[in-house]
């Protein structure tokens, strides 16, 4: 039995582009409907993606005035759905219709893939033993991962250990200490001083996924990656994130391995705070 988002609402607020795309969308959605079966591939569903599509731009207004790159977001999608709309099929046809309807649902699988890579490690949560440093040989190394702090790490490893040393060997979201860092006598201390007794394996979790760039067509995927943060009009950053720039340490965070498997299929995800650095 195939499963689908909730249907799109008949009314929407939107502003009058925002509505005259909106009525589109909803009839590709009864066209969905009509042409939906059930050997289609998940991936290809034309209901499902048609409905990303909506919910998509619903959400960018809906949150446009609490979050500035989503009114750029909403502006890009409208524009991409206003392409979409144009075929080389005689105006006022059958063939237009079904063309169109097509085209909206072809545009939201692309954004229910790539827009979802971009956040969602595919690997899924990594052991945090396998990440750290041999103890207790862990503050020996301090001192040189300190010192190198400043150059973005080339690797993923070395990028969740220098990310674990800035986060003072914490999960930055519960604040749980590291357990495999807990024999450590400066960190029982650090732990102690700061009344927080917790203590968790860990793992470095990236806001950019890594995994955006990897695959069988690693320079396709890095160009969708970009095209999406490019969307929200974050060119800049995803210049930056291309490549080994992923590994910057703006893009990393130390993470418990319980909360990076619900952050890695959106059961919570982090949101910016107006007036306060991050």
């Amino acid at each position: 039995m195939s499963i689908h988002p909730h249907p799109l609402p008949e009314q929407c607020e939107l502003d009058p582009d925002g509505r005259s795309a909106w009525h589109f969308i909803l009839q590709a959605q009864s066209w969905a409907e009509e042409n939906c079966t059930a050997k289609t591939a998940k991936h290809n569903d034309r209901l499902i993606n048609i409905r990303v599509l909506g919910f998509l731009l619903k959400d960018l207004w809906d949150h446009h005035e609490q979050h500035t790159h989503f009114v750029t977001g909403y502006n890009s999608l409208l524009r991409e759905v206003e392409r979409s709309l144009t075929t080389e099929s005689p105006i006022g046809t059958k063939e237009e219709f079904s063309n169109q309807c097509e085209n909206l649902c072809m545009l939201g699988c692309w954004y229910r893939v790539h827009l979802f890579r971009v956040f969602w490690s595919n690997a899924g949560p990594t052991p945090s033993n396998s990440e750290h440093p041999s103890r207790p040989s862990f503050e020996a190394t301090k001192a040189q991962l300190m010192a190198d702090m400043a150059s973005t790490p080339k690797t993923k490893h070395e990028a969740k250990d220098k990310a674990l040393i800035r986060d003072g060997y914490q999960c930055r979201i519960s604040r749980a200490f590291d357990s495999l860092v807990m024999t450590d006598s400066a960190v029982q201390k650090r732990s102690h001083d700061a009344g927080i007794h917790r203590h968790t394996s860990t793992t470095g979790v990236y806001l950019f996924s890594e995994s955006a760039q990897d695959g069988d067509k690693p320079v396709e995927y890095a160009g969708n990656a970009f095209s999406i943060l490019t969307m929200f009009g974050l060119g800049d950053i995803a210049e930056r994130l291309m490549g080994v720039g992923v590994n910057n340490l703006s893009n990393v965070i130390t993470m418990s391995t319980g909360l990076h498997t619900l952050f890695d299929v959106f059961k919570f995800w982090l949101e910016e705070v107006p007036n306060r650095a991050s």
